[in-house]
């Protein structure tokens, strides 16, 4: 019969402590791997918590100071806000509004070819009057226009700007703009007005208003002469044109003395410096535009204005 058989214990004492000493050990092990397991659960959990919460608590953290900014921005709103209101006035004004508009054109040397009244738009607390302006002169002249109105004593706004060409073919019509764009009027009515008089413009603002921008100062309507200048041999001058019947001629002095007559479409029989064969497109009493290519470049197009007059000792 096959039978089980123990294993004999061990005969030594030494050997038989070692052996219980083991036995204990693992014992202890075992006991407090499965006690102590579910409280480092525990405290692992505890600890994704409290990264949790201090990511929140940073979110709040940012929320709260840009609160803080925000209500800063709201503050500003309102009183721009209230600075807008103190610039209403009890009535609509369009004849001063047209006087004012008349003086800013006048200054800029700009042409009002119309300045129709139009409906009227309730609004919350303030009523508009849409008045359909049309305006013509240079680039210059009617962004200053544009700018002095936005900044004047009353609240004025405008909407649907539309600028054209208004030069005749051939007269430097790059020059000559037309700007037409809805202004509105705004007024408070009597009953809701601000006690406080709107602020007035001092003569010495009105006479002499802030340069414009970069982003304005530019005619997008002209080509950029000033990119395109430094191909032009510096010497050269345009003294003005001649004219018999449809024809017309430049007449051109190079840095040599020597004056060229040319027409639309001639050449100049001069290089520059970076090798453009320039040929006139177009000429008018006020400048010459003219056109250049290279081998290796597109064609780009430069104006070249009537030159001052000069002395005779020149």
């Amino acid at each position: 019969m096959i039978g089980l058989r123990l294993p004999e214990p061990p005969r030594h004492r030494g050997m038989q402590a070692a052996v219980l000493l083991l036995a204990l050990a693992g014992g202890a092990i075992t006991g407090a791997w499965a006690f102590l397991q579910p409280a480092a659960d525990t405290l692992s959990a505890a600890e994704e918590r409290g990264i949790e919460l201090g990511n929140r608590l940073a979110h709040q953290r940012d929320a709260a100071a840009g609160l803080a900014v925000l209500e800063r921005q709201v503050a500003k709103l309102e009183a721009r806000a209230d600075e807008a209101r103190r610039r209403l006035p009890a009535q609509a004004g369009v004849s001063d509004v047209l006087g004012l508009a008349a003086r800013h054109a006048r200054q800029q040397g700009l042409a009002i070819e119309r300045f129709q009244p139009g409906a009227v738009r309730d609004a919350l607390d303030y009523k508009t009057r849409l008045v359909e302006v049309a305006i013509t002169g240079d680039w210059r002249g009617l962004m200053r226009f544009l700018r002095a109105l936005s900044q004047g004593p009353r609240l004025l706004t405008a909407e649907d700007l539309r600028i054209d060409p208004a030069g005749a073919e051939g007269d430097d019509k790059d020059q000559r703009l037309r700007l037409a764009f809805s202004l509105g009027v705004h007024w408070r009515p009597a009953a809701d007005a601000i006690a406080s008089d709107p602020p007035t413009a001092s003569p010495a603002a009105a006479a002499n208003p802030p340069p414009l921008p970069p982003s304005l100062a530019r005619n997008p309507f002209r080509p950029r002469a000033e990119a395109d200048a430094v191909s032009l041999p510096a010497s050269l001058r345009y003294l003005g044109h001649i004219a018999a019947g449809s024809a017309r001629w430049a007449l051109l002095r190079t840095g040599s003395g020597d004056i060229l007559r040319l027409q639309a479409g001639d050449r100049l029989p001069l290089s520059s410096a970076t090798n453009r064969r320039w040929q006139i497109e177009r000429i008018s009493a006020k400048a010459i535009v003219l056109t250049a290519t290279t081998d290796n470049t597109p064609a780009v197009r430069a104006r070249l204005p009537l030159a001052a007059a000069t002395t005779a000792g020149e």
